[in-house]
């Protein structure tokens, strides 16, 4: 019998392919809730999962087989991870999966709100062009402050640099391995 991995939301087939490949039995449903998981699903090996679902203490301790989570995207918030380490399950996350996206998205509405896109779009639209109230200001030489460095705070500071910005970046867990091309371009010095 191969070991059984549930998919309980879509993800990119690639996964299940790569898992079928090396012996995993892939199997997939989506309207499963937390309470039918351990009735239909007790000898579930992994999980893959978004976060459709929140996996509970309560549930993970009525999975013994479960070996591990993988969480399409960039959060844990939907998984105890203390109740899952003392279950030996290792919980697997993919941040950088749309830390582009997400880094030209805020690009994209940061440059709305300063240039008033939206606003004048409208205004526009309805015959009135009130060309001084909808200035734009430019972003070189502003200072972006961004909490959260992780995968999308430093793909957002990598975009910025080139539009000449000062970087202010907070992160609750501070790391040595940033590149040295995004650490020359964020004040770091937040006493100064």
């Amino acid at each position: 019998m191969k070991t059984k991995v549930l998919f309980l939301e879509e993800v990119h087939d690639v996964l299940a392919q790569r898992l079928s490949e090396a012996g995993y039995d892939c199997s997939h449903d989506y309207d499963c809730d937390d309470s039918e998981l351990s009735e239909r699903y007790s000898s579930v090996f992994g999980i893959v999962l978004r976060s459709r679902m929140v996996l509970t203490r309560s549930v993970l301790e009525t999975l013994p087989h479960l070996r591990f989570i993988a969480r399409s995207g960039s959060g844990l918030e939907n998984i105890d991870l203390e109740a899952a380490s003392e279950l030996k399950i290792e919980v697997f996350s993919s941040p950088e999966g749309n830390r582009d996206a997400v880094a030209e998205h805020v690009i994209g509405m940061l440059l709305t709100i300063m240039n008033r896109l939206h606003l004048a779009d409208t205004e526009v639209k309805s015959g009135a062009w009130n060309r001084e109230i909808n200035r734009g200001n430019e972003l070189r030489g502003k200072t972006i402050g961004i909490i959260g460095y992780g995968q999308m705070g430093s793909a957002l500071a990598h975009k910025l640099t080139g539009f000449g910005v000062n970087i202010l970046a907070l992160d609750k867990f501070p790391t040595s391995n940033v590149s040295s091309f995004i650490r020359d371009h964020i004040i770091t010095d937040l006493d100064n």
